[in-house]
């Protein structure tokens, strides 16, 4: 499959979802979206002089899914993985996760132990609109996101081979994961399951 193809793919997924989107949510949520954009694009216009400074700079932005902690997961985990593999140059990475707006608190602190965290949600908003272009971002979607192809994780995980995993749970975690699995009634030398079960919505 050619280049032109999967780009022509890729924009007919996202113009599908959004179609859809207005069916279910409606004019209103349309407007607010579109008027978003609008801000945003013209922010990125007038930020543009900053963003090539700081692009210069080696400021990078890895742009995560916040919201969704399958996301916040494995994009994070990936793009670790292959930067430890060498397979990025050496800039100043970091991640925009505006309070409030990240599925599981807990996972970024121990991705803070690896890459800056920016929470303010006003320096959030201004490099959020300064890297929605291709300067001063990497691509993170390949990995979880292939709409026409397998997705990158998978080839990451297996150059990663048997290196050991990155997270390791903190010994105040294990107590309270431990306690937990008490209180539920499961024996402590018993081995179990989590299971991550998405639903509607």
């Amino acid at each position: 499959m050619n280049r032109k193809q999967t780009t022509a793919d890729h924009y007919r997924v996202v113009i599908d979802y959004y179609v859809n989107k207005i069916r279910q949510v409606g004019i209103g949520w349309t407007l607010r979206w579109f008027g978003v954009r609008v801000v945003k694009e013209v922010s990125w216009f007038f930020l543009l002089p900053i963003t090539l400074v700081l692009h210069l700079l080696g400021y990078r932005r890895v742009p995560v899914n916040m919201p969704r902690l399958g996301h916040l997961a494995s994009e994070v985990d990936a793009f670790l993985k292959e930067k430890a593999l060498g397979r990025f140059p050496d800039r100043r990475w970091f991640l925009l996760a505006p309070d409030g707006q990240v599925a599981n608190p807990c996972l970024l602190d121990y991705w803070r132990d690896y890459i800056d965290v920016i929470s303010s949600p006003w320096k959030c908003l201004f490099l959020s609109a300064m890297s929605h272009r291709r300067l001063m971002v990497v691509d993170t979607a390949k990995y979880v996101y292939a709409p026409s192809g397998a997705a990158a994780y998978y080839t990451v995980q297996t150059s990663w081979d048997d290196r050991p995993p990155l997270l390791q749970l903190k010994p105040e975690h294990r107590v309270r994961g431990r306690k937990a699995l008490h209180e539920l009634g499961v024996p402590p030398d018993a081995w179990f399951v989590a299971v991550h079960v998405r639903e509607p919505g």
